[in-house]
C-alpha cells in the first residue's frame, strides 16, 4: 500500500509530491492534465514498465534527460519500504531500501498492483498475450513456484526455437522440459481460471447484470491431446516455421457471453463492469493468500457507466481493496464517495489535502 509518491519529469509532470491514504484516492482533471500519468507512475514503480507502451523515451518530459520516481509503501506484512526509479532513455536504475541490486520479482511481490484502463474492450477482444499476462501475474502472487516454472519453460522454449531456426534435427531434447513444466503450468492456469470465473459471475449477479458470461481456458494445443502428443504431431510444421507453435505460450482465456464473444455484443459500460468483476475476482484470490488485495489503479472509472453502476462498482471495490487510486474528469462524476482523499491536477500540477 502506497503512503507517499514523488514524480519528477514524467510526461507533463515536472515536479509533484503527495501522500496517499488507505481507501479511495480520487484524482480529477481534464484530458491531458496529467492524471493518468500519476497512476502510470505507481504502475511503473511496481511493474517496471508502462501500461501504455514499452518505449521508455516518451516517459521523459520534453527538455529533460531523466524521469525520477519515488514512493514509500507498506507490504502485506506491514513492513515499510522506500522504492526509487531513475529512468533514462537507455538506462534504468531501481533502488529498494537503499539497494540497487533489485530483482523485479522482489518488487512485484512486495508491491502488487492491478490496473484497469479506459479501454476495457482490450481485455476481452485484444490479443491473447494480454490475457495470459493477467493469468501469469495473478498466479505469480498465489503460487509460490509459478515463477520458477515459467522461467524453466521459457528457457526451454527459447532453446527449442533456436534449434528449429538453425535446422538442428534433435529439437526433441527440449521437449521433456517443455512437457514437464508446461503441463503443470497448464493445470495451475486451468484451476485459477475456474476460480476467477466463479467469483466474477458472483460479482455480476450481485450487481444485477445478467450477461450470461463464461470464461474458458484454452491450453494452446489441441483439446483432448497431451502436450507431448501435440509437440510430436506439430514438429514438422514447427521446423518449417522456425518456432514452436503449441504450448502454454499460445494459451488464452476466452471471455464469452450468452450471445457470443463479449467484446462484440456488450456495451462499453457492460464491458467495464465485466472486466472489473474479473480483476476483482483475482484480487479476492490474492487476498485469501496474503491477507490483503493488491493496490488497484483504475483510470477514468466513471466513463461509460450510469450512476447506478458507478455506485455498485465503487461499493464492491471498497469491500475488496485496502487502497484504490481512481482518476476521473470530474470528481462529481463519481457521486458521493465517503472518506475519500481527493486531488485535482491541472497541467501536471496537483492540488489536494497532501499535495506538495
Amino acid at each position: 500500500m502506497f503512503s507517499e509518491l514523488a514524480i519528477r519529469n514524467l510526461r507533463i509532470i515536472r515536479d509533484l509530491r503527495f501522500a496517499l491514504s488507505p481507501g479511495i484516492n480520487l484524482v480529477s482533471g481534464a484530458n491531458g492534465a496529467g492524471k493518468t500519468s500519476i497512476i502510470e507512475a505507481l504502475y511503473l514503480l511496481s511493474v517496471g514498465r508502462s501500461f501504455r507502451h514499452r518505449d521508455p523515451a516518451p516517459l521523459i518530459r520534453d527538455g529533460a534527460e531523466v524521469a525520477e520516481l519515488f514512493a514509500r509503501f507498506e507490504d502485506d506484512r506491514g513492513v515499510r519500504h522506500a522504492l526509487g526509479m531513475r529512468r533514462e532513455r537507455q538506462h534504468l536504475v531501481v533502488r529498494l531500501d537503499g539497494r540497487s541490486s533489485v530483482r523485479r520479482s522482489e518488487v512485484l511481490r512486495l508491491l502488487p498492483v492491478q490496473f484497469i484502463g479506459s479501454d476495457p474492450q482490450q481485455v476481452v477482444e485484444g490479443a491473447p498475450e494480454y490475457r495470459r499476462q493477467l493469468l501469469d501475474t495473478g498466479l505469480f502472487h498465489v503460487e509460490q513456484n509459478y515463477l520458477s516454472l515459467m522461467q524453466r519453460y521459457s528457457r526451454a522454449l527459447s532453446q527449442r526455437n533456436a534449434a528449429l531456426r538453425q535446422g538442428i534435427a534433435l529439437v526433441s531434447q527440449w521437449d521433456h522440459t517443455l512437457v514437464e513444466t508446461g503441463t503443470v503450468i497448464d493445470a495451475m492456469r486451468r484451476t485459477y481460471v475456474e476460480r476467477i470465473c466463479a467469483r466474477a459471475e458472483a460479482w455480476l449477479s450481485d450487481w444485477g447484470l445478467d450477461l450470461g458470461v463464461s470464461i474458458q481456458y484454452r491450453s494452446g494445443w489441441r483439446a483432448g491431446w497431451s502436450l507431448a502428443e501435440s509437440l510430436e504431431a506439430h514438429r514438422d510444421t514447427d521446423r518449417r516455421q522456425g518456432y514452436t507453435g503449441v504450448g502454454p505460450h499460445r494459451a488464452d482465456m476466452v471471455i464469452n457471453t450468452r450471445a457470443g464473444r463479449g467484446g462484440k455484443i456488450l456495451s462499453r459500460g457492460q464491458l467495464k463492469m465485466l472486466v472489473a468483476a474479473v480483476v476483482m475476482a483475482q484480487a479476492e484470490i490474492h487476498r485469501e493468500r496474503h491477507g490483503r488485495a493488491p493496490v488497484l489503479l483504475f483510470d477514468d472509472l466513471p466513463a461509460e457507466l450510469d450512476r447506478g453502476n458507478r455506485e455498485k462498482l465503487l461499493s464492491g471495490l471498497g469491500n475488496v481493496y485496502a487502497q484504490i487510486v481512481v482518476t476521473a474528469l470530474d470528481i462529481d462524476d463519481l457521486g458521493a464517495v465517503p472518506e475519500a482523499r481527493m486531488f485535482h491536477v491541472e497541467q501536471g500540477e496537483l492540488s489536494g489535502p497532501e499535495a506538495g
